[in-house]
């Protein structure tokens, strides 16, 4: 008979995989939505996209958070299917993903300082861009995964100016 800690469903392997996928998801939501701080319950039964306000685009680097953290590869549209973080606590074990040491935080991803202040007049995306643009260009914006090993990152200054030569160029055309 096999000891309980080296089944694969021993609860406090579960337990820690879903702190550790809520930890993953509240760090997101945090980066994503800065003025939802301290409003913001992530719970297992949290729904991604009404509760979280996880769009597409934040459900797939929600996704690449997972597999770094948990050094898994979830299934193919786990990530976008999943309609509660209980879902993808399930494509974790179903992955046979364990906890692996270290904290919450993949060790490749840069911590962000807290950004102050909202970009309230902004009403467009443009405008939204150039207050960022204004306070901390420096900052990491995007971070493009082209494969495991090469990626690819955009501060918002770069981004801005990328924005910028495409707008130039449509203008032109």
């Amino acid at each position: 008979m096999s000891s309980p800690q080296s089944q694969p469903d021993f609860p406090h392997d579960t337990d820690a995989r879903a702190g550790r996928l809520i930890a993953l998801a509240r760090e997101l939501v945090q980066q994503t939505q800065p003025h939802a701080r301290g409003r913001l319950h992530v719970s297992l039964a949290s729904r991604i996209d009404r509760d979280l306000g996880l769009d597409s685009l934040a459900r797939v680097e929600l996704g690449l958070r997972i597999e770094r953290a948990f050094d898994v590869r979830l299934a193919d549209g786990a990530a976008a299917q999943a309609r509660t973080l209980a879902d993808l606590l399930e494509a974790l074990r179903v992955s046979g993903a364990k906890v692996v040491g270290g904290s919450a935080h993949p060790a490749h991803v840069e911590a962000l300082d807290e950004v102050v202040g909202e970009p309230e007049r902004a009403s467009t995306l443009i405008e939204m861009l150039d207050w960022h643009v204004a306070r901390h260009p420096e900052r990491l914006e995007v971070t493009f995964l082209h494969s495991d090993a090469d990626t690819q990152t955009l501060t918002y200054g770069e981004l801005a100016g990328r924005a910028r030569r495409v707008a130039a160029g449509l203008a032109a055309a």
